[in-house]
């Protein structure tokens, strides 16, 4: 049985600046319960000192609490072996030592079910893993290199991770074992018996996974990641988090330096914006994301004002809600999977009916009028997403290359992919496909 236990509020170390400012260093060798406030970059007990990595200076932490030198309540991570009581002893300078030492245990960790977090205990490091492969997640298994700790993976036919990126999609992940937003344990017990699975790896958001308490009660963990956190600090958080559970940190680093570097470019070009574009998104056909969304709060990371209209709480349809229509939005941002192209955003296939499908949704819209519409890639990873939305919103402060070539270093230094960009269409304009 999994054990999952309530924690108690952390005050993150600012060693992930909000905002691409830049980190500073790297170097790091049950979803059930009560809800909690958490605020980490690697938030696993054990790391005393609240900074991207559990080492020696986390022992040095809890060696002078128990001398009596500084306060447990200062360093709430200090408690490596979670102990209902807090107590700081010697048992936790062991745990640490375990990690360091990288011998297998378990380790107690922050996980999040939709809004709701929680400290989870889960073994250590994962060997071999079962997936919910959205193509966010799926982006996660491939830059950190540990496709080939995955057993199996579960997608759905029209949200299948491009095949550019993951070749294992033509192979090994030919077959989806469940449900885009599940595995049962039927499904994952010939993969528990052959491949010693003990894990699934799968997003924050409470659709997926809905099972969870079934897979625990069988002894799987149920890890989640917060796959589309618009900010640096959330984007790498889940690169650094991911990485320690794995025990795989080969390419962090280049993720980090590749991150900040984008994020610090975005950042210097709204600098020079002088009036901000009214912007909305699309993650569905027909469809506008809430306020709350993280697809809206990726438009305000590059740069956009939002409108402010109280009628605007949730996902808007287009065909209900004809108010919409009197409110200015200046451009609309499709954020799209491949199969939102009928095709695949690597290998630059599409079909043009379903992209004009996508655009004649907001046809009643003025930024349809205006060609203003705008479809980019909603398979990519946030720092370059960002990217490609800031370049869409405003033009004039970012060239018309300017995400491509952070998209080619990316693929090449940390998928390893050499694509030629000035033969793949990577954002789709409403203006090539209205009727003529």
């Amino acid at each position: 049985m999994i054990n999952t236990k309530a924690v108690i509020a952390i005050a993150v170390v600012a060693i992930l600046a909000m905002g691409g400012i830049g980190v500073a260093i790297y170097n790091m060798g049950d979803n059930g319960g009560n809800n909690v406030t958490i605020d980490s970059v690697l938030p696993v007990y054990g790391n005393a000192n609240n900074d991207d990595r559990i080492d020696q200076a986390d022992i040095d932490i809890i060696n002078d609490i128990i001398n009596g030198k500084k306060k447990a309540e200062d360093y709430p991570l200090a408690n490596a072996k979670y102990d209902d009581n807090d107590n700081i002893d010697q048992e936790d300078i062991e745990q640490v030592k375990a990690i360091i030492n990288k011998t297998a245990t378990s380790v107690w960790h922050v996980n999040t079910i939709g809004t709701k977090q929680n400290a989870t205990e889960s073994k250590w490091p994962i060997t071999s893993a079962l997936c919910t492969a959205t193509p966010n997640v799926a982006a996660f298994l491939v830059m950190l290199g540990i496709t080939d700790k995955i057993a199996a993976v579960s997608y759905g036919a029209t949200s299948q991770p491009d095949h550019v990126m993951m070749p294992e999609m033509k192979t090994k992940f030919a077959k989806s074992i469940g449900k885009s937003t599940g595995i049962t344990y039927d499904q994952a017990s010939p993969y528990i018996t052959s491949d010693g699975v003990s894990a699934v790896i799968t997003s924050t958001n409470a659709t997926y996974m809905a099972n969870y308490e079934d897979m625990e009660a069988h002894n799987i963990d149920v890890i989640r990641i917060d796959a589309t956190g618009p900010s640096a600090k959330e984007f790498l958080s889940a690169v650094i988090f991911l990485g320690f559970m794995f025990d795989k940190n080969d390419n962090v680093q280049k993720i980090v330096d590749m991150t900040n570097k984008i994020y610090n470019a975005v950042n210097k070009g709204l600098d020079k914006v002088e009036k901000k574009v009214v912007a909305m998104a699309s993650n569905t056909t027909g469809s506008l994301t809430a306020p709350s969304s993280d697809y809206t709060k990726l438009l305000k990371a590059a740069g956009a004002e939002i409108p402010d209209d109280k009628r605007w709480t949730g996902t808007i349809k287009m065909s209900t809600a004809d108010w919409i229509y009197d409110v200015t939005v200046n451009k609309v941002v499709c954020m799209r999977t491949s199969g939102g192209i009928g095709g695949v955003w690597y290998a630059e296939t599409h079909n043009d009916t379903t992209i004009k499908g996508v655009f004649d949704a907001y046809n009643k819209m003025d930024a349809y009028k205006n060609n203003e519409i705008y479809m980019i890639n909603g398979e990519l990873p946030m720092p370059l997403r960002l990217a490609y939305v800031a370049q869409v919103l405003y033009p004039e402060q970012f060239n018309s290359d300017f995400a491509d070539k952070f998209n080619a270093d990316w693929c090449k230094d940390i998928y390893g992919l050499n694509l030629d960009f000035s033969k793949l269409n990577t954002i789709y304009k409403v203006s090539d496909y209205k009727a003529a």
